[in-house]
């Protein structure tokens, strides 16, 4: 699932762990190299997403995008 944050002035990247294994969320940030997470519980049991990310200003630092040449 994707679409746009709520705004777009995220200066950082962040996991938001958002229920389930909050270790799925620290290996998405450590994978991705993203030092900052945050813990959102929501009380929706129709959610559908455990693990979401925020892309900042900051993404040329992420290993989001690769190039391979």
């Amino acid at each position: 699932n994707e679409g746009n944050a709520a705004h777009f002035g995220y200066l950082h990247t962040l996991v938001i762990h958002r229920g389930g294994d909050p270790q799925q969320a620290q290996q998405v940030a450590a994978l991705l190299g993203i030092p900052h997470q945050i813990e959102q519980q929501t009380p929706n049991a129709f959610r559908l997403v455990d693990v979401s990310i925020v892309i900042g200003r900051d993404f040329g630092r992420i290993n989001l995008f690769h190039e391979d040449r």
